[in-house]
């Protein structure tokens, strides 16, 4: 989908799953939410048969690969008038260059809350406060749990699939997490101090899994994207999450608590736990001031919105619904 903002695309996008889940309630679609706007839609997948609607414009600028013969762009600024834009240029201008700013200055903070995050994990291992052989045994427990010997055999390497289940949004902290655990018929959640624990036992259950022929899907860490939060293994009905700021589950989420302070070596880390204290209260720090500029980008990206939608006919995006809906239908049946 190509457009400016405001001109509808993820309008098109509900609509289209609207009008599938009416029609087709039993079919399986994944939904990717926008960090910026989290009731926007950024991209919907429909794995059964192999189509994909994405937002194709800035600023995460999409083009086709093999145009007409596997993608097909969407031009909904064939629905606005020129004219009216043309009147509104300065404005326009002024708003996508503050807008710009304002995002940059809000990844500015986050690029500080991450190094301040990763000195706070740091303090952990610099203080030889992590037993790795208490933290093996945990993650070789899960490992013979997760995947039985029995499912080795006979398979080849499979390549995992990269996704992100959380995002750091004008409102805070937002994640989809339930939605991915709702499915699964058994589930950990990994609970702890910040420490790098948990990202050395997702990654060697994820190394495992690989090598044994067992999809997975990897979730990282939206504010360190090196870092995996979760790790889920779809044909096993099987999820290991993590739970800890700025992504804390909460309560009422069933699971098997496993908890990574029994690797912590308490009297080594009597010191690193006050340093590390002060840093967390920096990296909360600058997650509040990142969310806050995050909140004034949304306002101005509001107010340029409604430049565009005073320029558009929106029952052009209709037909664009209605053609899509058809193409998608003809594949189904």
């Amino acid at each position: 989908l190509k457009g400016g903002p405001g001109t509808g695309k993820s309008t098109l996008m509900r609509s289209v799953v609207s009008s599938l889940r009416e029609r087709t309630p039993d079919m399986p679609m994944e939904l990717f939410w926008c960090s910026g706007a989290v009731t926007s839609l950024d991209g919907v997948y429909l794995p059964q048969i192999g189509v994909a609607i994405i937002d194709g414009s800035h600023p995460h600028c999409v083009e086709p690969e093999l145009p007409g013969a596997a993608e097909e762009i969407v031009n909904l600024g064939m629905y606005w008038s020129a004219d009216k834009l043309v009147q509104q240029r300065a404005r326009i201008e002024r708003f996508m260059h503050d807008i710009a700013r304002t995002y940059s200055r809000a990844y500015g903070y986050l690029s500080a809350a991450m190094l301040y995050n990763s000195e706070a994990e740091a303090y952990m291992d610099d203080a030889g406060g992590l037993d790795y052989s208490v933290l093996d045994d945990i993650t070789n427990r899960l490992i013979s749990e997760i995947l039985p010997q029995k499912q080795w055999v006979s398979r080849s390497v499979r390549e995992p699939r990269h996704m992100f289940a959380s995002a750091i949004c004008p409102e805070g902290a937002v994640n989809h997490i339930h939605s991915l655990m709702t499915p699964l018929s058994r589930v950990y959640v990994m609970v702890g101090q910040p420490t790098t624990a948990n990202d050395r036992v997702l990654k060697k259950i994820c190394d495992t899994a690989r090598i044994a022929g067992v999809f997975t899907e990897v979730y990282h860490c939206c504010l360190d994207p090196n870092q995996i939060e979760h790790v889920i293994f779809p044909e096993l009905g099987v999820g290991v999450f993590t739970s800890r700021e700025p992504h804390q589950l909460h309560a009422g989420l069933n699971g098997k608590l496993v908890d990574l302070s029994k690797c912590i070596v308490e009297h080594r880390v009597k010191t690193a736990l006050a340093d590390q204290a002060e840093v967390l209260r920096l990296y909360r720090e600058s997650m509040i001031r990142a969310i806050g500029m995050l909140s004034r980008a949304r306002e101005m990206q509001g107010d340029l919105q409604a430049i565009y939608k005073d320029a558009m006919d929106f029952s052009g995006v209709d037909g664009e619904v209605h053609r899509i809906m058809r193409e998608i239908l003809a594949r189904i049946e």
